[in-house]
């Protein structure tokens, strides 16, 4: 008789099964419904405690060409400004050169950033009706945004002050405890004066340190590590 006791114990639990999805028939079907709503509508980007929401999803064509619009505009008035760099920029690029240059700079930062988080980071991402996010990623149960910045002459306190700001208030209202921001700024001008650009992003963002992780590129280190030929900087 003992060896029959497991095939009872399994069978009842067969019978127990079968009988809960009989009496909550029609509320199993409700929930698969809302399931499959919610996966329509767009899923949330979850790992363990970190949830960013469902209204993260990728940028319409519209917002990532205002976006660019807005990065050869940002770049072209602080080409406008005087700088200790300026000897080295013998002409003023083109609205064509900017973006060639900016697209470029973003792709081979998100590259390098993705080698180093060892992660696939979501492109073009939107928080949102309208804040934009070059790119997003979740690692070690904490999600991250990641703006790509790019720079030839001395980097702007005030503009990094800005970015950083902006995103930091936007997390705050959301509630974001396990959300952090990493502003890469990819650096087109001469590599002597790297260390000046260094020097200025570490005094602007110590301010925000724990929130906020940056990155400072050369561009044209990018671009050999990557094997990509760029034209002469202009």
């Amino acid at each position: 008789m003992d060896a029959w006791v497991p095939f009872f114990q399994t069978l009842l639990w067969i019978l127990l099964i079968v009988g809960v999805l009989w009496k909550f028939h029609a509320q199993a079907v409700a929930l698969l419904g809302a399931i499959k709503i919610r996966i329509e509508k767009g899923s949330s980007v979850k790992a363990g405690p970190f949830e960013l929401g469902q209204d993260l999803r990728p940028q319409e064509p519209e917002q990532q060409k205002k976006r660019l619009d807005d990065e050869v505009k940002q770049a072209q008035l602080e080409e406008a400004k005087p700088s200790s760099t300026q000897a080295h920029l013998i002409a003023k690029p083109s609205d064509s050169d900017f973006r060639s240059r900016i697209l470029i700079a973003e792709e081979l930062a998100l590259r390098a950033l993705q080698s180093e988080f060892d992660v696939v980071i979501n492109r073009q991402v939107k928080m949102g009706s309208a804040l934009g996010l070059d790119g997003a990623f979740v690692k070690d149960n904490r999600g991250f945004g990641v703006e790509v910045k790019y720079s030839r002459k001395d980097l702007s306190e005030t503009q990094l002050r800005h970015v950083v700001s902006q995103f930091m208030n936007y997390a705050k209202l959301k509630n974001w405890k396990q959300f952090a921001m990493i502003l890469a700024v990819v650096y087109d001008g001469p590599e002597t004066e790297l260390h000046t650009q260094q020097e200025i992003l570490d005094s602007t963002l110590s301010e925000f340190q724990g929130f906020v992780q940056w990155r400072l590129y050369s561009l044209s280190q990018l671009s050999q590590k990557y094997g990509l030929g760029l034209p002469a900087n202009i």
